[in-house]
């Protein structure tokens, strides 16, 4: 937690020059996860040693973006993205996932579109676990690249549909579209979706 918001615990993270934005919330975010990044170091580097990694799946995932949308300029600056519009500020709230195997087998980049409710499913697949009734996709043998946020937000990874402001994009042209009747269905699935999650999770539906 000393690397989580505010990221005001900047005695414990030691010297790490963030240039122009020491004594601003990015610049300490920047501390921080600097100062995260090596105590994780540290531990690989024990499961390394006592042989642990050696029989062991790693599974390293951010549960949530790290800059608060009233500091977008300044998140914008660090990037070079000024100004920063609704559908690069959702696409920056991508957090990392990483799944390591023993002697680095199946290294590599996957692009594919996802969310944190398919990690026990691909889990439950490299395990032989049994994922029957769970919403997630496998991310090693996917179906789809679907996406859905619980403020109703959604992408295919083709079109990113951002319900704040009720808009739907082309992901690679970044250009505002006309929502077509398929688009509009996937909208009302979303919330179905979403509701069956909420539904399960307050009664207890799954015993």
């Amino acid at each position: 937690l000393s690397s989580h918001y505010p990221y005001d615990d900047v005695k414990h993270y030691g010297d790490f020059n963030v240039g122009n934005f020491e004594n601003t919330l990015t610049g300490n975010y920047l501390k921080a996860i600097h100062y995260t990044d090596a105590q994780l170091g540290d531990f690989l580097n024990e499961l390394d040693t006592t042989g642990i990694s050696k029989d062991s799946i790693i599974v390293l995932y951010g549960d949530h973006y790290a800059i608060p949308k009233e500091n977008q300029n300044e998140l914008g600056k660090f990037l070079g993205i000024n100004p920063i519009n609704d559908l690069q500020w959702m696409e920056l709230q991508k957090v990392p996932l990483i799944i390591h195997f023993p002697g680095n087998e199946h290294s590599g980049i996957n692009h594919i579109y996802s969310g944190e409710m398919d990690i026990y499913s691909t889990l439950s697949n490299l395990f032989s676990l049994n994922a029957a009734n769970f919403m997630g996709k496998d991310l090693f043998n996917p179906k789809n690249n679907n996406v859905f946020f619980r403020n109703g937000s959604f992408t295919d990874g083709k079109v990113f549909y951002l319900s704040q402001t009720d808009s739907y994009y082309d992901i690679s042209t970044g250009n505002k579209i006309v929502p077509t009747d398929e688009l509009k269905k996937d909208k009302n699935d979303v919330l179905t979706q979403l509701d069956y999650s909420d539904t399960i999770l307050h009664h207890n539906l799954f015993k």
